[in-house]
Formats: C-alpha cells, structure tokens, sequence
C-alpha cells in the first residue's frame, strides 16, 4: 500500500511551505513536492491602484526583504513615467539596497543555515536549530543578533522605516543624507564590514572544509539568474543578466 509522508511547517525557511513524500509499496520514494502554502495575493488587489501607490504597498510582501521590492517597484515605476532619478537619489536608493542586504544575509547565513554546519550533520535535530546554536555557540549568536540590529537601525536613519521602507518614490528618493547621518553610517559601515571578514573565513573554516570532506562542491547548478558587471562581478542594482 501506498503512503504519504507530510512534514509540516519546514522550518528555516524564509516564508511557510511544506513537503509532500508518496511511498510505494516497497516504502520507497515515489514521489515529493514542495508545496507553498502562503498566499500572498499581491498580483490582485494592486490591480486599479495608482502606479506610484506601488513601491511602498509591495514592500509588504515580505518582512525579511521588503526593500528590495521597494526598490525593484520603484525602478518599475520609473520606467512607467519615463524618468530617472538624480544622481544622488539613485546612489540613495543603491545604499539603501546595500544595507538591506546585510541584516538578510546575517539572518540566513547563521541563524537559518549555520546550524548544519556548526552542529554538524550528525547533531540531533531537535538540537539542530537557531536555540541550539545559541547555546552551543553564545558569543556568535550576541553578536549576530547586535549586528543585524545594527543593520535594521542603519536602514532606518537612512530611509525612515526598516521595515516596510516608504523613501524611494517616483524619480528619486524621499530623504536627504546630512553630513552627520553620513558620518555615523561610516562608522557603523566599518563594524559590519570586520564581521563581514570574519565571516568569510567562518564560511571557509566551517562550511567549505565541510563540503570538501563530504565531496561535496557547494554549488548547485539553477536556472537562476542574477545581475553583473562586466567582469562578471555581482552587481546589485544594475548590470547584465548572467
């Protein structure tokens, strides 16, 4: 007979899913899906809505990172009314995306993956978690958690709102940089690029040397596509298509 398998919720993920596993006969695999289960309906009800209204209602989608379809929006929109934003706007607007990377990828990095690579793949699952991270490693975790509080803090003095971000507006950007707020982030900028350091050679220490011993690439070959410079180099606001 056969039979189904469900784990639900799967959990460090960035949203709610979960896994169908079919069984055969023989208890086999037979089949798997992962299946979203959150609907977020935003394709609709921004149907009839000014197209300026836009950035700041899709930056609701998600509240890991919402500026980054706060800022894709806006670029959408710049495109709709023919216009492009003064220099000064649009390296705003870059900063700001720059920022936002770094409390998401502190987010996933150490506290939705770091668990298998620094409890290792044979560390019990109910241990193997953020909790058990913390325990295991207290100091990392402190300093994670200042850190990406840091990040949030510095999106907020830049663009008024860390969360649900409102300041990139058709051609340009809502708020001035004044000369204090522009020293301070370059201050708070120094901190978060010596984590930034200490993380690759985490990365390296911890995930790589694993993936070696496991023979095991790290990469995942995808259909994903992201933007680059021309020396093929990751570009975040603009470049071409690899």
């Amino acid at each position: 007979m056969t039979r189904v398998v469900t784990i639900e919720p799967v959990t460090r993920i960035e949203g709610h899913a979960r896994i169908r596993i079919r069984l055969d006969e023989s208890g086999a695999v037979d089949a798997a899906r992962v299946e979203i289960t959150s609907l977020r309906g935003f394709e609709q009800f921004v149907i009839g809505r000014p197209a300026e209204e836009l950035p700041r209602i899709v930056s609701r989608i998600c509240g890991v990172c919402p500026w980054m379809h706060h800022l894709a929006a806006a670029r959408a929109v710049d495109g709709c009314f023919a216009v492009e934003p003064p220099p000064a706007g649009r390296l705003l607007r870059e900063l700001c995306l720059v920022l936002a990377h770094i409390p998401d990828k502190l987010l996933h990095f150490f506290f939705l993956a770091a668990p298998d690579f620094v409890l290792g793949p044979d560390c019990d699952l109910r241990v193997r978690n953020v909790v058990g991270l913390a325990r295991q490693e207290p100091e990392l975790a402190a300093q994670v958690a200042r850190l990406r509080r840091l990040g949030q803090d510095m999106l907020a003095r830049l663009g008024g709102k860390a969360v649900h971000p409102v300041a990139a507006v058709v051609g340009g950007f809502a708020r001035p940089l004044g000369r204090d707020e522009r020293r301070q982030l370059q201050a708070d900028a120094a901190r978060l690029l010596d984590f930034a350091l200490f993380a690759l050679d985490f990365a390296r220490e911890r995930v790589l040397e694993q993936c070696a011993a496991a023979d095991q690439p790290g990469q995942v070959t995808t259909g994903f596509l992201g933007t680059v410079d021309e020396h093929g180099n990751l570009r975040l606001a603009s470049g071409r298509l690899r």
